[in-house]
């Protein structure tokens, strides 16, 4: 009985052992995964920062534009009429 109950423990341990990598694996999947998220989430935070840095320059030419014809609309009605 000895013997045979030194087997099936063998037999256990070699299923644990296989289950344990079956594990291993899922996890380096799974931080393979966050990773890449967390560079995307990165990413992100510059296009994003990009973009309201444009949105700024943007809004002050039509800012700009927009004095300048309202400055120039007067003189011209000023001018003709």
């Amino acid at each position: 009985m000895n013997g045979e109950n030194h087997k099936e423990i063998m037999y256990k341990l070699g299923e644990l052992s296989e289950g344990m990598r079956g594990v291993h694996s899922r996890l380096d999947k799974i931080n393979g995964a966050i990773q890449k998220h967390e560079q995307d989430i990165l990413n992100l935070k510059f296009n994003k920062s990009y973009v309201l840095g444009a949105a700024k320059i943007i809004s002050f030419l039509i800012g700009a534009f927009g004095a300048i014809i309202g400055l120039i609309i007067p003189f011209l009605i000023n001018y003709f009429f």
